[in-house]
């Protein structure tokens, strides 16, 4: 089985190669209808879940706790907030950290932040 990984707007998309439509060169592969994605696990070091705090105090103590952890180490990061989708992906890169994956499930999003 060859795995492929797709980055596409700051998402990483995983998916078996031998389930993907054949494509020509400068195209992007796509997977076939049905075929399934396999997401990439990461293990936080750290979960916070910021339940409906707003952007202001979202950012304010994700840095503070972001301050104390180690270059490389991941911290998953839960919101209740719809604004955080605009705002954390803007301040991981203005803080230079990396934002590996976002997952949304109805109004609750997963976020997993690598520390730059």
């Amino acid at each position: 089985m060859y795995i492929g990984i797709i980055f596409r707007y700051n998402e990483c998309v995983v998916f078996d190669f031998n389930n993907v439509r054949k494509m020509r060169m400068g195209q992007s592969a796509v997977p076939l209808k049905g075929t399934r994605c396999v997401e990439q696990q990461y293990k936080p070091v750290l979960t916070y879940d910021a339940g409906p705090t707003g952007c202001g105090e979202l950012i304010m103590n994700l840095f503070l706790t972001m301050k104390k952890m180690r270059s490389g180490e991941i911290i998953e990061v839960i919101s209740y907030d719809p604004g955080a989708r605009e705002d954390i992906p803007a301040w991981c890169r203005l803080q230079n950290h990396h934002l590996l994956q976002r997952n949304d499930s109805g109004n609750i999003s997963h976020y997993f932040i690598q520390k730059g």
